[in-house]
């Protein structure tokens, strides 16, 4: 998407929050209870890729009320789902409109590439908008770290740059003491290279033989040819190539 349009999306997105926040008041958790302060129904809602995920969330939720190990006797759960928009302006509204007007207690959100990349952040901010817990079932996206914005996301997998971690663990294991670091330039590459640069501080406070980085090269997203970079790295000393694409 040029440069342009994305910024007119999220300015468009931008504005449909600005619209809920006025039309529509929080909804505090004295409002979702049914009858009393401990409601026994409770509406799980889901936002959802394909007609055959929506049944098995439905299944999966019915099969769950009578597994007395995560819902207590005389509480059910009732599912309600939506699908994934590919535009975020529609995404929002129906979030709002078939689940947060439903009253769910938490959100299973889906992230499918076929969506983009707006709709499923438009899921997290604007159920986090409302204090409703948001579950990630494949979000590995670095974004959904960002507690300022996704203030209720979970993840049922950890993101892409703690892969970080597992670099550092290889390094260690094989006693190598000065590597290469390749990563695109987008927000996931940059942010494996801050948590490798960060945690390597502490990871060799006990190990003798420390990995240094003796050269870091950031490529733009979508690089049809390397051979410029690969070029610039025939004069460096190290074999060593840690790479995030």
């Amino acid at each position: 998407m040029a440069d342009g349009g994305f910024v007119y999306c999220w300015l468009l997105f931008g504005l449909a929050i600005i619209l809920l926040a006025i039309l529509a008041p929080p909804i505090d958790a004295a409002q979702r209870h049914t009858a009393s302060d401990n409601p026994s129904t409770y509406n799980i809602g889901g936002v959802l890729s394909n007609s055959d995920s929506e049944e098995h969330f439905s299944t999966t939720i019915k099969h769950l009320n009578f597994d007395q190990q995560y819902v207590p006797r005389k509480v059910t759960y009732y599912d309600k789902t939506i699908r994934m928009d590919k535009n975020p302006i529609k995404t929002v509204f129906n979030v709002c409109d078939k689940l947060i007007e439903n009253r769910v207690y938490a959100v299973v959100r889906s992230h499918e590439q076929t969506s983009g990349d707006l709709s499923p952040a438009a899921v997290s901010y604007t159920s986090g908008f409302y204090s409703i817990p948001v579950i990630g079932i494949s979000s590995r996206d670095a974004a959904f770290s960002d507690k300022n914005i996704h203030v209720s996301f979970l993840r049922t997998v950890p993101p892409y740059y703690h892969q970080a971690d597992v670099w550092l663990e290889m390094l260690s294991h094989f006693a190598y003491t000065k590597v290469i670091i390749i990563h695109s330039s987008d927000t996931d590459g940059r942010a494996i290279l801050g948590r490798f640069q960060t945690t390597s501080q502490t990871y060799y406070d006990d190990v003798d033989v420390r990995a240094t980085v003796e050269l870091i090269v950031e490529f733009e997203p979508k690089l049809e040819s390397f051979t410029e970079h690969l070029i610039d790295m025939k004069t460096a000393q190290s074999r060593v190539y840690l790479m995030y694409a």
